[in-house]
């Protein structure tokens, strides 16, 4: 499970800047920036090309489709592509999405698209994937998730095969997606000028940085301001700089907006603001987010910085359907049904990793609590789950 804080987006947009910047020019090199004592924990990284190291879902005939449609979404980059593109590549039919693609002059999933295929394609690369999936699940050495898991495990596999056939099938024109990568940047295309940064060093890097943070993108914006606000040397001015482009990053991603909102709450760029802070988290977490769920969820197995609770601990006389405890069991439960049906996936590999500490945090979490605040919790959990399970599944792109 990814962990969460301010430098974990900083881990995030290093990989991306290493992944990517091999990929277009082998120029991209820069060392990870420590966090500042007190800042948050770095989350795990989001999305990556790099091969690790080596309950029965609630309904199991959507779970399996589920969790490679979600797959897919990581592939590129969580970009929302259109439908067709997205059940070709489903189906392992790279050279008609790449076609289709060009068409649509989506100049930067073109980009990204070769750039999962230049891993996918490499010897083994769907075995080791695999096994990494199964090592994950026998880790946590529980009949309950192997049985969980071991059906998304098959359908990832057979996914996997293949997309890299597909690809095998469909080499890529480098210098073609360059060419249009440039003209699409030109055009004003907030993605395409990212990338194009990523060639960039210095002050020219910057400068296209912040063009394309400008233009709208995310991860550019992410890219300006994380470094600076990880930074236990940055001046107060600098913070106050770097806030603003997260700020502005907030409302263009999930993860920037959880970026944010950690920032309101822990003051790291200037007075706390935890009410702002909790209300964005739990939106995010309505809609699906892992590691928005994580945050709400902080006792129950979710990686989260010691110095961080996003819930000020209820006074001693709470009832317990009121209590944390039963609420963060709730959420416990949410992300654990996402993951059980396809619809959730942890940071790591090519598609995803699969989310088993979110699974294994319900049963961890309801063996901590009190007969009282496990019924509270599992009342909470099922009343949460009607509210907004349909549009968290409809979020991640299930269903």
């Amino acid at each position: 499970m990814r962990r969460l804080g301010l430098a974990a987006g900083l881990v995030v947009v290093l990989a991306a800047l290493i992944v990517t910047g091999l990929y277009l020019s082998n120029r991209w090199s820069s060392p990870e920036p420590s966090a500042a004592p007190g800042r948050p924990t770095p989350r795990a990284l989001e999305f990556h090309l790099a091969l690790p190291p080596a309950p029965a879902a609630t309904e199991p005939g959507t779970a399996t489709p589920n969790v490679v449609r979600v797959g897919v979404r990581a592939l590129l980059g969580e970009r929302r592509v259109d439908s067709a593109v997205q059940e070709l590549l489903i189906q392992g039919q790279v050279a008609a999405a790449m076609k289709l693609l060009e068409q649509q002059s989506d100049a930067a999933s073109l980009y990204r698209l070769g750039a999962a295929c230049s891993v996918a394609v490499r010897a083994d690369s769907d075995s080791l994937a695999e096994a990494a999936d199964r090592s994950a699940v026998a880790a946590a050495a529980t009949p309950e998730l192997s049985a969980t898991f071991a059906p998304l495990i098959a359908a990832r596999a057979d996914f996997r095969r293949r997309f890299a056939a597909g690809c095998r099938a469909a080499p890529e024109d480098r210098e073609r997606v360059s060419a249009l990568l440039t003209a699409r940047a030109a055009q004003g295309d907030a993605d395409s000028q990212y990338l194009l940064a990523l060639r960039e060093s210095g002050d020219d890097r910057i400068r296209r940085l912040q063009s394309a943070a400008l233009l709208g993108s995310a991860p550019a914006a992410l890219a300006l301001s994380l470094p600076t606000l990880a930074s236990a040397t940055a001046s107060p001015e600098r913070s106050a700089a770097a806030a603003i482009w997260l700020k502005g990053a907030a409302k263009l991603s999930p993860e920037a907006a959880l970026d944010y909102a950690l920032c309101q709450a822990q003051g790291c760029a200037g007075s706390t603001d935890r009410e702002s802070a909790k209300s964005s988290v739990e939106s995010l977490a309505r809609q699906g987010d892992l590691a928005a769920i994580g945050v709400l969820a902080a006792g129950s197995g979710f990686a989260l910085p010691a110095a961080l609770d996003i819930d000020p601990v209820p006074a001693p006389d709470t009832p317990p359907i009121e209590s944390q405890a039963a609420r963060r069991y709730a959420w416990s439960a949410f992300g654990a049904r996402l993951a059980r049906d396809g619809c959730a996936l942890a940071s790591g590999e090519l598609i995803g990793a699969l989310p088993v500490a979110a699974v294994q945090s319900e049963s961890t979490l309801a063996a901590s609590l009190s007969p009282a605040e496990l019924d509270a919790g599992r009342a909470a959990a099922q009343a949460l789950w009607s509210e907004a399970g349909a549009d968290a599944e409809a979020a991640q792109g299930c269903r």
